[in-house]
């Protein structure tokens, strides 16, 4: 493969670099945490897209992997990734077609539903086929931005069970907005009182006869807190595998943050015209701007870094006695891992100065 035993020098930039041994330190330090609390890890896809990594993680210890949206799925299926489930809605006539070549494909797939009538016309679909489709009622907790409200959930539970060929497995209730809240403490209590809610709902739903097997919830922010809730069985952090600068800026309750930054975008200076700063050539088309403000971690140090533009970034020195040089390597850690990753076709493996892997990013652009 390309690169294959190549100096982190050698790479075109910008490009994306995973530190090899601090990833896989991530994911140990996910599946001890999840697995010491008594829980499973279903590992969100959406952040690497990459089936690679989504393998690594299934070796790792992770029960299945979530897909964001039908399309991701489709990749992971196709490289022999099983224990799927599709976090997102999948309403079309034409999306239905796709879930249901996915199914035979992978006869353990899970989806998730929040509309009674897309759970009507794919019940349909499935007769037609003979085919059973395992799902879970996505719980809205309080994001509002899919899932059943709460107050509705018993109501609409009892009508997905006379459906045909749907099989009620369980619930999802994921609180996206309380992933990157700083405080450890607000964190704790929203998360804690969000999944109490939810929790309040798998009881009733228990009561009215359904077998909950399947409690999925959280995200790399929450898992130390969802983890410790009783009714809760899998957990669907992602970001922890490669972390970014809005992840490292949260509290980690009293300890240091227990995962690394292994992901760093490598660049190179390419205009040092101007004695106060040099211009890199990786702006907004290489780094997603939403987030945290991306650091100069190598040279350790070195200054600062400004968005510069869609090709450009700038980075003005840490002392007025220093300068960059034209063709000088940076690296910088990542705002926001997930948007960032999908602008790149591979992940650079790194140990040390060397390339031991090329992970290539084959869910990039999948966003249908």
């Amino acid at each position: 493969m390309r690169y294959l035993g190549a100096r982190i020098s050698d790479l075109p930039t910008p490009c994306l670099l995973v530190d090899q041994s601090a990833m896989r330190r991530n994911l140990a330090c996910m599946q001890s945490l999840v697995q010491g609390k008594g829980k499973s890890l279903r590992a969100h896809a959406k952040t690497h897209k990459s089936s690679c990594l989504a393998t690594l993680q299934r070796e790792s210890g992770a029960i299945g992997i979530c897909a964001a949206k039908l399309s991701e799925a489709e990749v992971l299926i196709a490289n022999k990734v099983g224990g799927i489930l599709i976090t997102g809605p999948v309403v079309t006539d034409e999306a239905h077609g796709r879930l249901i070549a996915c199914l035979e494909a992978s006869p353990d797939l899970i989806i998730t539903l929040d509309d009674l009538d897309n759970a009507r016309r794919l019940s349909k679909k499935l007769e037609k086929q003979g085919r059973d489709l395992s799902c879970l009622i996505d719980l809205d907790p309080g994001f509002h931005r899919t899932g059943v409200p709460l107050e509705h959930a018993g109501e609409f539970a009892s009508a997905l069970q006379t459906l045909p060929r749907i099989k009620i497995r369980g619930v999802q209730a994921y609180a996206g907005d309380l992933q990157h809240i700083q405080s450890f403490k607000e964190r704790s209590e929203l998360s804690s009182q969000a999944l109490g809610k939810a929790a309040g709902i798998v009881d009733q739903l228990r009561l009215r006869g359904l077998e909950i097997d399947i409690f999925s919830v959280g995200g790399t922010g929450t898992a130390q807190i969802d983890a410790n809730f009783p009714f809760v069985t899998e957990i669907q952090a992602g970001s922890y595998l490669l972390m970014d600068e809005e992840y490292s800026a949260i509290d980690w309750a009293e300890t240091a943050p227990p995962f690394e930054s292994s992901l760093s975008l490598l660049t190179t200076v390419v205009s040092a015209n101007h004695r106060k700063f040099a211009t890199i050539d990786a702006g907004l088309k290489a780094m997603y701007r939403d987030g945290g403000i991306p650091r100069i971690v190598d040279p350790p140090n070195a200054g600062t870094f400004e968005w510069f533009g869609d090709e450009y970034g700038k980075i003005t020195p840490a002392s007025p006695d220093e300068t960059f040089s034209v063709g000088q390597k940076i690296r910088l850690s990542i705002s926001h891992s997930d948007p960032t990753v999908n602008l790149f076709d591979v992940f650079f493996a790194t140990n040390g100065d060397a390339v031991v892997d090329v992970y290539p990013i084959d869910m990039r652009g999948r966003s249908q």
